[in-house]
C-alpha cells in the first residue's frame, strides 16, 4: 500500500485552511500555493450537485512529473512514494509543470523555479494541510488508491496512478 492524502468531501467545508497553512510553513508568495481548494459543479437541472476537492500533489506511482523533468530535479522516493523536488537541480524548464495531469506543480516567479507539495516530508508534526483541517477532511498515510476518479473532474487514474483517495 502507497502512502498518500486521503480526502473526505463530506466533511470539508472549504474553509482553505489547509491552502493556508502550506503557505505559512513555507513562506510562500502571494499567488503560489501548493495545496488548492476547488468547487466541483456536477448534475443538471433540477438537480445541480456541488462539492469540495482540496487537492495537492498526488504522488503517483507512475508520476508525469518526473518523466517530463530532464535534470532529475523531480523524483519519486522509492522509499517512503513521495515525489520530490531538487530546487538546486531544477532548471526552471516547467516541462514538470505542464505535463502534470492534476496541476499540482507551479511555477514560482519570485525562484524561477517549480514548486510543489512534498508532503511536508522533512517537517515534524507531518504535513501541515491535514494538522490544519478544522473538519478532519485531510488525512495522511497508506491509502487504498481510488480505481477511478469518475464524475469529480480529475483525470483517468491509469495515466499516473495517483496515491490519492477521495471519499
Amino acid at each position: 500500500m502507497a502512502k498518500g492524502f486521503s480526502f473526505d468531501h463530506a466533511r470539508c467545508v472549504g474553509c482553505k485552511a489547509c491552502e493556508m497553512a502550506c503557505k505559512n510553513r513555507f513562506a510562500l508568495p502571494v499567488g503560489d500555493r501548493r495545496r488548492r481548494v476547488h468547487d466541483v459543479q456536477g448534475g443538471t437541472w433540477p438537480q445541480p450537485s456541488l462539492f469540495l476537492l482540496s487537492m495537492a500533489c498526488n504522488h503517483c506511482s507512475n508520476p508525469a512529473c518526473v518523466a517530463a523533468c530532464p535534470t532529475g530535479a523531480m523524483h519519486r522516493d522509492e522509499s517512503d512514494g513521495v515525489v520530490k523536488h531538487d530546487e538546486d537541480t531544477c532548471v526552471g524548464c516547467r516541462r514538470c509543470e505542464w505535463a502534470c495531469p492534476y496541476g499540482a506543480v507551479s511555477f514560482n516567479a519570485t525562484t524561477k523555479k517549480v514548486d510543489k507539495c512534498e508532503a511536508c516530508y522533512d517537517q515534524p508534526g507531518g504535513p501541515a494541510c491535514v494538522a490544519t483541517c478544522p473538519g478532519f477532511a485531510l488525512t495522511w498515510g497508506d491509502v487504498d488508491p481510488m480505481a477511478e476518479p469518475a464524475g469529480i473532474g480529475l483525470p483517468p487514474a491509469n495515466l499516473t496512478n495517483p496515491n490519492l483517495r477521495v471519499d
